[in-house]
């Protein structure tokens, strides 16, 4: 009986550990790294392109992002705003998904871009 409960307890976890998976845009059906760097442990990534920016002089768009699973999703989007001209920041908040950008001439539409070409959607909020 007990060898049964830990097939099932086996079963169960790799059943979860594979949803998580399938729900990573960049990671589907690898044996990646999520499973000991789980989100809800991150704190909110920020990434600052600009050197001595003052940001709370920056306009903002604020998004919510899906399919972001890990820091290696995050970062292939901010590798696509940093090309952006006009773009000085970024933080995302895993437990929300919001993706925060400060941008100064840059419209809402070309950060949706941006975040599509690194192969992610996501909507204003």
């Amino acid at each position: 009986m007990r060898w049964i409960l830990t097939l099932l307890s086996i079963s169960i976890g790799v059943g979860a550990y594979g949803r998580l998976m399938a729900d990573c845009g960049e990671h589907k059906g690898e044996k990646a790294h999520h499973s000991e760097h789980s989100p809800e442990n991150y704190k909110p990534y920020r990434a600052v392109f600009e050197d001595g920016v003052n940001l709370s002089a920056k306009p903002t768009h604020t998004f919510r992002v899906k399919g972001v699973m890990c820091e290696v999703c995050i970062k292939k989007i901010e590798a696509e705003l940093k090309n952006l001209k006009g773009v000085s920041a970024m933080e995302y908040v895993w437990e929300e998904k919001r993706l925060k950008v400060w941008a100064e001439g840059v419209e809402a539409e070309r950060i949706l871009e941006a975040v599509s070409k690194a192969g992610y959607e996501a909507e204003v909020i």
